[in-house]
């Protein structure tokens, strides 16, 4: 696992990085850093695939515009497909967490083509609302349950990042502290303040560390933001008003992809997107996993790290087709193309012939091995189509006599040697 810049179309990003294989992006929210994923990361290049955790814009290592509207949702969705771009893959899964749930969700929603998958943790899809601007229905929720403000609204003023950055240690362990699970319910944040207080004055000062954060973790995420502040990071906030207005060409779009969600039981979260949660299905059709993990708060990938990494290798498994053994299945190879004359002594002696092509896939690195046989006299031409489905693409043979030939091939994991069966289709 190692730290490396990569410059993209948009922007340079820093980004955490391990393994081979198929990609797999983790997309971190308020105020975290590509760190919070190091757990996952290490877990999934040890399971095969390529784990990539940035920097988000405005965080640590990451660019720092200085303009608020740099960081619109659709600013945030360009980034990961740029950062895909850049990393050479033509597709991946998705996941995000807190904020960087909703701009996993928008990267499936708005490009299914290079986000075939999203698992979302902490917050819900949440579809856009057609009442109007998010702002105005927050505040009148506020005002209806009279608690004061919701934090969102308060994060709008321009001055808001003043009181966080005038010691970012206190805020962040107050904020640790406050979504944690272990975290008594009477002291967990609420989300809404009295007027007059401020969201760090509404969280106890004896506020602790949580069990799982370290004093030397606890130092990284002081030190980034104590450099770059939280200025950037509370600019994603007071954009979610010019999302609103982006993002009307998706009213009523659902997330098509195959999708999972995984929730703290006691994510503070789920006092108020507990509605978003409930209608999941209704806007991701094809979810396929939504668990509520007992115990668990907010920073779910941190306090149950074996308990997501298990859930999310999971649904990986049943979106790519990991950890199988030995299965049939068709396999698209990109752009292969490969032509080969077959002649015998006689011209009808039945013969066999094994061809190895090492190829890329989005699935990973893998040889394919095509065994023709049969009684066969003229050419054979084995070519790739271009389109692309789950695992693979399409194939076909074409021969003057077809008559005998195997219709199967295997493909061989180069990496670990494992051996999957595959069926031509296509067959003309």
């Amino acid at each position: 696992m190692h730290t490396r810049q990569i410059q993209t179309d948009g922007l340079t990003q820093t980004i955490l990085e391990a393994g081979e294989g198929p990609l797999v992006l983790f997309i971190h929210g308020f105020p975290d850093l590509g760190l919070c994923w190091r757990a996952q990361v290490r877990a999934l290049a040890d399971a095969g695939y390529h784990a990539v955790a940035p920097d988000m814009r405005g965080y640590g290592g990451g660019e720092k515009p200085g303009e608020v509207e740099a960081y619109s949702i659709l600013s945030l969705v360009g980034d990961m497909v740029d950062l895909v771009r850049a990393l050479g893959a033509t597709s991946c899964v998705v996941v995000g967490h807190d904020w960087g749930a909703p701009v996993a969700w928008h990267c499936a929603l708005i490009r299914p083509d290079l986000f075939r998958a999203v698992f979302a943790l902490s917050v819900p899809f949440q579809p856009r609302r057609v009442q109007g601007p998010p702002t105005e229905g927050m505040a009148v929720l506020a005002k209806r349950a009279g608690r004061g403000e919701f934090y969102i609204n308060r994060f709008q003023a321009p001055d808001a990042h003043e009181a966080l950055d005038a010691d970012p240690a206190t805020t962040l362990r107050k904020m640790f502290y406050a979504y944690d699970g272990a975290t008594p319910a009477d002291r967990q944040s609420t989300g809404f303040m009295p007027e007059g207080v401020s969201l760090l004055e509404s969280i106890a000062d004896d506020a602790t560390l949580p069990p799982w954060m370290s004093e030397k973790g606890f130092g990284e995420y002081v030190d980034a933001l104590s450099r770059g502040g939280f200025k950037s990071p509370l600019d994603w906030y007071r954009n979610v008003d010019r999302n609103w207005l982006l993002t009307a060409p998706w009213q009523d779009a659902k997330v098509t992809v195959p999708a999972a969600f995984v929730v703290g039981e006691r994510d503070p979260v789920r006092h108020y997107a507990g509605p978003a949660e409930a209608a999941l299905k209704d806007w991701a059709p094809d979810l396929r996993m939504q668990v509520v993990v007992p115990g668990a708060g907010h920073w779910i990938q941190q306090e149950r790290p074996d308990e997501v990494n298990r859930l999310l290798l999971e649904f990986l498994g049943g979106v790519l087709g990991a950890g199988q053994d030995e299965t049939t299945m068709p396999v698209v190879i990109p752009h292969l193309e490969a032509k080969f004359e077959i002649q015998s002594a006689s011209g009808a002696d039945p013969l066999t012939l094994t061809i190895y092509q090492p190829v890329s896939t989005p699935s990973g690195s893998f040889e394919v091995v095509y065994e023709l046989s049969g009684a066969m006299s003229s050419r054979i031409s084995v070519f790739g189509e271009t389109e692309v489905q789950a695992l693979g693409l399409a194939m076909k043979v074409i021969a003057a006599d077809l008559s005998g030939i195997s219709r199967r091939f295997q493909l061989r994991e180069l990496d670990s040697g494992r051996a999957l069966t595959a069926e031509l289709f296509g067959l003309n």
